[in-house]
């Protein structure tokens, strides 16, 4: 379970550590996967399996979508955390 956004005692929002390094982490993972599976999709297509080729293309559009979410993810709790690391000061 993943742990929930908490304020510090003076009333900053903080995003866990935790949170952080999954999205972290996750990033070059989905990158991976994406260039993984699109490679595959487009082997299937060259063998002449058209419907492995279209199910494997959307797992790679799938993948670029989780892809894009976290990324997006990663920039708002990196701006979170930056913000209320500038109030503290």
């Amino acid at each position: 379970m993943c742990p929930a956004p908490s304020l510090t005692p003076d009333g900053t929002l903080v995003i866990p550590r935790r949170v952080l390094l999954v999205l972290v982490f996750a990033l070059p993972a989905l990158i991976v996967t994406f260039a993984v599976v699109l490679g595959a999709s487009q082997l299937a297509r060259v063998l002449g399996d058209a419907a492995g080729a279209r199910g494997l293309g959307w797992l790679a559009v799938l993948s670029l979508m989780l892809l894009a979410i976290d990324a997006l993810l990663l920039l708002g709790a990196l701006g979170v955390n930056a913000i209320g690391r500038d109030e503290r000061l």
